[in-house]
């Protein structure tokens, strides 16, 4: 089995889960299914959101960029002796450890 650490060479597979993107814009692909969704509720596409991101605990859902700063930083000389970890970005939801 190849040693990659030795070689210098990271990998690192994220696991974003639930972050806020587009879903609930009107230009949005998926616009028509939020919508549906949020009405079978009697809500607003946003309430259906706040009521989702109120089971997370830390009480918000992520947002893109902050994938985009982890992946910035495991490419970073900061992370260098980080090698092979799986990372769970859930807004604490996994509770594994």
């Amino acid at each position: 089995m190849r040693n990659l650490a030795a070689e210098e060479k990271r990998e690192h597979p994220i696991r974003p889960e639930r972050l806020r993107r587009e879903r609930a814009d009107d230009r949005a692909p998926h616009r028509d299914i939020v919508r549906a969704g949020a009405k079978s509720l009697g809500v607003t596409p946003d309430e259906q959101f706040a009521r989702f991101a109120a089971t997370i605990p830390v009480r918000r859902m992520g947002q893109p960029n902050e994938i985009g700063d982890l992946c910035a930083y495991l490419c970073s000389p900061q992370a260098g002796y980080l090698t092979g970890q799986t990372i769970v970005v859930d807004g604490g939801v996994n509770r594994s450890i």
